[in-house]
């Protein structure tokens, strides 16, 4: 079996120029963003390089801003009244990402586990606010907005093996290999997609699904028709996730995020 281990360089985040930007009126969003495709989502400021707004999920809301600067990706999440939820920066190979405004900080490189300094129930009261909801969806609602999902953050390209390669969009899986992720970035939920690729023998595939594993979790499965992105949203909090495409005639395309 074939395994490359995804080095990803997550989404991070910077000041809070989204707090700022209402009081002192912001430019409109470019015509390229649907913002009426999601719900609870408002755009303030957006640039090929940076996003600000708020996003309000079940009754909760949070203000949010993402800032790109060459390889460095920062993010700065909040509730409506300004109190930090969550900070992060990464780099290609490390993230540090803070929550309740240092009541722990987690480190380290995103496809292995973290360093961990300070209180380790955090992350679980921040998934059990009625925030941690919005934070989880935020990255989902983005890009089903339209924006540029390379300011969301994107894979290392670095080290491909002959066959398991990423196109842009998702990494291509061919009968029996894997690809594996860490999940302790800034988004508390991992969301996996899925598309039936092209077929390696045999006729096309009109339903097929990939196996995951989270840690030492039993495998679960992503399934699927063609012709459409197949998701599943789980939380992962600190496993290394494993998709597998156990599928014998068909390249099956996957991305997490």
């Amino acid at each position: 079996m074939t395994t490359r281990t995804h080095r990803p360089s997550p989404t991070s985040a910077l000041l809070a120029l989204g707090i700022l930007c209402a009081p002192l009126g912001c430019d409109a969003p470019p015509d390229d963003l649907d913002l009426n495709a999601v719900d609870g989502l408002q755009v303030r400021s957006y640039d090929p390089d940076a996003i600000a707004g708020t996003f309000t999920v079940g009754g909760a809301t949070i203000e949010f801003s993402l800032e790109r600067d060459a390889a460095t990706r920062t993010a700065l999440i909040t509730d409506d009244d300004g109190e930090p939820l969550l900070e992060s920066i990464a780099e290609p190979g490390h993230e540090v990402v803070t929550l309740f405004g240092g009541r722990a900080v987690l480190s380290g490189n995103p496809g292995e586990a973290p360093q961990v300094d300070g209180d380790e129930t955090a992350h679980d009261d921040l998934v059990g606010r009625p925030e941690g909801r919005a934070i989880a969806e935020l990255h989902a609602a983005l890009e089903q907005a339209g924006v540029d999902p390379s300011l969301l953050g994107g894979p290392d390209e670095a080290a491909e093996t002959p066959r398991l390669h990423y196109d842009g969009s998702y990494w291509n899986l061919w009968p029996n290999e894997s690809y594996v992720v860490g999940t302790w970035g800034w988004l508390t939920y991992t969301h996996i997609g899925m598309r039936i690729g092209s077929a390696v023998s045999g006729p096309p595939l009109l339903w097929g699904c990939v196996e995951f594993q989270a840690g030492f979790a039993p495998w679960d499965y992503v399934c699927g028709p063609s012709g459409k992105e197949n998701l599943q949203a789980r939380q992962f909090w600190g496993a290394i996730l494993t998709i597998h495409n156990y599928q014998t005639s068909h390249v099956m395309r996957v991305r997490t995020y």
